[in-house]
């Protein structure tokens, strides 16, 4: 998402936007979008890799729920709805799977990530599990991927793709407005 983040500021400078119009917006409750991004900071890090698996998927989840409380208290804003879609796919996949996120085995060799395939294939991790027969809403895991020769190479789901076209539309609307 950094990546895509970059992009769509960017392109949206590349175009006429001005990054202080994006940066004067006024948002409302903005520790409910900072606050569940370093819960899942903390929660993927190595640091954590002894905790409970029960209260890691707590706590992702818990940080889902915050993303989507900020994103309801700012439903007005261009690129929201984009956000919110995306954001409520992946929580959505993610509590069906018990707190994981499905990867699918293809797109992990398609973008070159065979150490990760390997781990997945070991067990679960804290915050993917390899797709298979038992899996719940596959369709939403991360089945996509963009290409080992991409330096940026990677596994994204269609949540994802929803929460890109966000950013882009949250990124030009902003910075053109006047």
């Amino acid at each position: 998402m950094l990546v895509v983040t970059a992009l769509a500021l960017v392109s949206a400078r590349l175009t006429g936007g001005r990054l202080e119009r994006l940066v004067r917006r006024a948002w409302r409750a903005t520790p409910l979008a900072f606050l569940p991004l370093g819960i899942q900071a903390v929660i993927f890090s190595p640091w954590t890799s002894a905790w409970s698996p029960s209260l890691v998927m707590v706590l992702h989840l818990a940080s889902y729920a915050g993303l989507l409380g900020f994103l309801a208290l700012n439903w007005t804003r261009p690129g929201v709805a984009y956000l919110a879609a995306g954001t409520l796919a992946n929580a959505t996949v993610i509590a069906a799977n018990g707190g994981a996120m499905p990867v699918s085995e293809r797109a992990l060799q398609g973008a070159g990530l065979h150490h990760v395939l390997a781990a997945l294939q070991d067990g679960p991790a804290q915050n993917s599990v390899l797709l298979g027969p038992t899996s719940r809403l596959a369709v939403l895991g991360d089945v996509f991927w963009l290409p080992v020769w991409l330096p940026v190479a990677n596994v994204f789901s269609a949540g994802d793709v929803l929460i890109a076209a966000g950013v882009f539309v949250l990124c030009h609307r902003a910075m053109k407005a006047a």
